[in-house]
């Protein structure tokens, strides 16, 4: 599941987070004094039911708003998540079917420019942030070939079935394309628009 990225979505690889888990800060936040080795990160999460984790998240998330955690999130009484890109294991050299491709230019050993390909992996998160409180709702990986947009709209269609149409208000785009959730934007969809989350397709999604 690319797998810590729900809580390390900044730390590039099970090296650094073993690295970070020799932190005193680190140890007190999971409870546990002790460095964790990366081939445990690895072994765990080669084993990780990806939707047990997102059943236990829903449960948390749940629980928070029944619990109020979330009204400071608000803006003009709207609870709105985040929608926002975010990429994760570049290589030159490793990859596996899942990864994206990108065509990259560096200079060689006598200086001479060159192409290469380059392997990433990155993800769209939709996240409720707040003064006091910020939470990843959900993540969706993008696929090879695939724009922005489309994972977008898979973790969208995914987060109304799991939380419900009223979890939260609106959604605020931060992506470089943006769509309804089953039809394609106009060609001047203004940058920083929100959409309702919980209005059927065959309604006008734009809050003006």
């Amino acid at each position: 599941m690319n797998d810590l990225s729900l809580a390390c979505p900044h730390v590039p690889s099970f090296l650094q987070l073993q690295a970070e888990t020799k932190l005193p800060q680190w140890q007190r936040w999971v409870g546990y004094s002790g460095a964790i080795s990366d081939d445990t990160f690895g072994y765990v999460s080669e084993r990780l039911d990806p939707e047990q984790l997102r059943r236990a998240a829903r449960y948390i998330h749940r629980k928070l708003k029944r619990g109020k955690a979330f009204e400071a999130n608000k803006i003009k009484g709207l609870l709105c998540v985040s929608l926002d890109a975010n990429e994760q294991f570049c290589s030159d050299h490793r990859c596996c079917e899942q990864c994206l491709t990108r065509e990259v230019t560096c200079k060689d050993a006598s200086g001479q420019e060159v192409k290469k390909t380059q392997y990433y992996h990155k993800q769209i998160y939709a996240q409720l942030s707040g003064p006091e409180l910020s939470v990843i709702l959900d993540f969706e990986p993008m696929r090879p070939g695939e724009e922005e947009c489309a994972a977008a709209l898979r973790l969208l269609r995914r987060l109304r079935a799991t939380h419900g149409p009223r979890f939260f208000d609106v959604v605020r785009r931060a992506l470089t394309a943006v769509t309804h959730l089953d039809q394609p934007p106009p060609a001047n969809f203004p940058p920083n628009v929100v959409i309702r989350f919980d209005v059927q397709p065959e309604t006008e999604p734009v809050l003006q």
